[in-house]
């Protein structure tokens, strides 16, 4: 790590927690001491702006974090006063547009044509993101230990002196203050604001791939099990004409936090990426690409490990998951 990044990071640390219980006060001020505040992870973005500008990260991510930071400021929105879907939908994949926007035009003499359709793919899969992200959101701690588990591994596999790397600083800078105060039930959440920020995050990375900027695909490795969990409950909810836009208690870390005390929900998203990393180190050595391998990991180790996860600790047999409330 930069020694700027590490400043950076012992700066920001502690402005976040004083931040965070700030927050807190004023929303209860203003919203009533009965309610849990939300919608603290608005401040995620400008955290990763900050972090980008630190290591003086190219103007191409400066642009495309300005982008997410006002588009997590409007999605805020949802937290506070609530948002129709499709204004969610549209905000999600307008951010996510200008952030394949920024970086493909930014990062090489690609074609006009091949700069939309890139950014058009980026917007898409921003949309998707928001809404997989969003799904961990149901328990203390879990997107904490999402967007953390993902830092960690972006940390691991970068350049120490990347931009990338200084980014994943800023989001444990930010989530770890975060979690101090998370831990204790109903106190404060990150909300609809820090998914979307979350995934812009993710989205950004993925043009940074695509792009030929970075090249780190095991930092998708933790979003393999979130992102099967979301299908397996939307399958599971079409199959049973649910309504899809009411809430439910159907994800897997919803249900072990029913069934078990303790913050024993959080393991299988540290097992799963543990294994996953083993996987794909193994077929790396192999002989086979990092990208390859990470994908091949991804699947071959979150399937059967979600699966056994649900019959094992929850007996969920013949697709039995529970009911939505």
């Amino acid at each position: 790590m930069t020694r700027d990044a590490l400043c950076m990071a012992g700066t920001m640390a502690p402005t976040i927690f004083l931040a965070a219980l700030g927050y807190r006060r004023v929303w209860q001020r203003l919203l009533g001491s009965e309610t849990t505040p939300t919608g603290f992870g608005v401040l995620l973005a400008p955290c990763l702006l900050v972090s980008a500008l630190v290591v003086q990260a190219p103007p191409a991510f400066i642009l495309a974090l300005c982008f997410l930071s006002a588009g997590a400021a409007i999605y805020w929105i949802d937290d506070v006063k609530g948002l129709p879907a499709s204004a969610r939908l549209g905000i999600s994949f307008f951010v996510g547009f200008l952030i394949g926007v920024s970086i493909f035009q930014g990062s090489s003499a690609l074609p006009v044509w091949l700069v939309f359709a890139g950014a058009v793919g980026i917007g898409i899969l921003n949309t998707v993101l928001t809404n997989i992200v969003n799904f961990t959101d149901g328990a203390d701690l879990n997107l904490a230990t999402f967007i953390a588990l993902t830092a960690v591994v972006i940390v691991a596999y970068e350049a120490s002196d990347s931009f990338q790397s200084s980014m994943a600083i800023g989001c444990l800078a930010f989530t770890i203050p975060f979690a101090a105060l998370n831990h204790r039930p109903r106190v404060l959440y990150l909300g609809d604001a820090g998914a979307f920020a979350f995934a812009g995050f993710l989205s950004i990375m993925a043009a940074a791939h695509a792009s030929g900027i970075a090249s780190t695909p095991e930092a998708a490795l933790p979003l393999a099990l979130p992102a099967f969990d979301a299908l397996y409950v939307l399958v599971f909810r079409i199959a049973n004409k649910e309504n899809l836009l009411t809430r439910n208690y159907l994800h897997l870390y919803q249900r072990l936090n029913r069934t078990y005390r303790g913050f024993g929900y959080l393991l299988p998203q540290v097992v799963n990426v543990a294994f996953s990393l083993v996987c794909a180190f193994v077929l790396h050595a192999l002989g086979m690409s990092r990208f390859l391998a990470v994908m091949i990991a991804a699947i071959a180790v979150t399937v059967p490990f979600y699966f056994a996860c649900r019959l094992l600790l929850l007996d969920d047999r013949r697709g039995v998951v529970g009911r939505a409330e």
